[in-house]
């Protein structure tokens, strides 16, 4: 028999976050606090990211405005679908 032991770890960041939106033509928009520190205009978009608390904010033409809160590295793949 061996002997040692296993822990879980956090995982080290900067964290991949990969944002999928229903919409055609999004905006998606990552936000710590009140300033925008990534965007993309494309539907599946991936950001590289620090550990911590972030605003997530997609909107496209037609659409309602979507904002959550997230937690990286926690929420990893995020599926947006917007309402109109």
């Amino acid at each position: 028999m061996t002997s040692g032991s296993v822990r879980e770890v956090e995982p080290s960041c900067p964290c991949l976050l990969n944002v999928s939106v229903n919409a055609a033509n999004p905006t998606v928009r990552i936000l710590q606090g009140t300033t925008e520190i990534a965007s993309s205009k494309l539907g599946r978009s991936s950001f590289l990211l620090e550990a911590g608390d972030y605003t997530l904010q997609v909107e496209a033409p037609g659409y309602r405005t979507f904002s959550a809160l997230i937690n990286v590295p926690r929420n990893k793949n995020l599926e947006v679908e917007l309402v109109q």
